[in-house]
């Protein structure tokens, strides 16, 4: 029988909704029904292999699922779950495995335990959030400084940043925004936050705080309070005396911990591997 491509398209498009609510979204029939469907939106024609096995599919439907039922309720959830939003694709991928009714492997079973696990730890305390964001800002700032020969041999912590500077541009947007909200007169502007939050965990913070620990505590650790008297460490023999006149900080220009002195009537940004106790 003859379809229009208005027919075939929305027909295609039911398929692959009926599919992906039993998880079958990533299988590799479902992959081929969206670029079918990405096609016929697109105007282009099906060949004619295309056109049967793509109709084949249509008249089969979704299949009923072989396996678990409770089992593929829990991954479901826990894929549609706030929070796990980087667990999405891995848990389709299961829950496929499931419908099939294949047979998961100790390995398989182990992991997806740990993934049911961490949404469980979602529901019961929430969405991760960083509990020092200056700190955590800091720390990406340093690290953004690091050369290309450093992250080559530190794949984690390049992994880390990435993740952490993204939502941290997430995190100043929507603080602006929620100030435009209360400016505006919105009753409560943190119940309108900007859609698409990036993924933040506290793995991905932990490894970015680890890798700028020595710069960290250069910034907490108060060692040259505002009003001390130290010494300028310009070379070795000269070192004139200064007062702090500001609190440690990061230079955004280069990643170092800098502290503003006042050496001989100016005030200068002084790294502070360069200010002394003793002269």
């Amino acid at each position: 029988m003859r379809k229009s491509r208005e027919l075939r398209l929305s027909q295609s498009v039911q398929l692959l909704e009926a599919c992906s609510s039993v998880g079958l979204a990533n299988d590799y029939r479902m992959r081929f029904v969206r670029d079918m469907i990405s096609r016929l939106e697109r105007g282009k024609g099906l060949s004619k292999k295309q056109r049967n096995w793509l109709d084949n599919l249509i008249e089969d439907g979704a299949p009923q699922p072989q396996g678990d039922p409770k089992l593929l309720k829990e991954i479901q959830d826990a894929a549609a779950l706030d929070g796990m939003q980087h667990r999405v694709s891995v848990l389709q991928d299961f829950a496929g495995n499931v419908v099939r009714g294949n047979e998961l492997s100790g390995k398989q079973k182990d992991f997806l335990d740990a993934m049911l696990k961490e949404a469980e730890h979602i529901r019961q305390n929430g969405k991760f959030r960083p509990s020092d964001i200056p700190l955590l800002q800091a720390a990406a700032s340093i690290l953004s400084h690091k050369g290309a020969y450093y992250f080559a041999h530190r794949g984690g912590t390049a992994k880390a940043l990435r993740t952490v500077s993204t939502w941290l541009e997430w995190s100043v947007r929507n603080e602006a925004h929620q100030l435009v909200m209360a400016e505006a007169g919105a009753p409560n502007p943190s119940d309108y936050p900007l859609p698409d939050e990036p993924r933040i965990d506290e793995w991905s913070c932990n490894k970015v705080l680890e890798g700028a620990k020595g710069p960290l505590r250069e910034l907490t650790d108060g060692k040259h309070p505002v009003g001390s008297m130290r010494y300028r460490n310009i070379w070795a023999g000269n070192r004139p005396a200064a007062i702090v006149v500001s609190e440690p900080r990061v230079n955004e220009k280069n990643g170092a911990v800098v502290q503003d002195l006042l050496v001989n009537g100016d005030v200068e940004e002084v790294n502070v591997k360069d200010i002394r106790k003793r002269r």
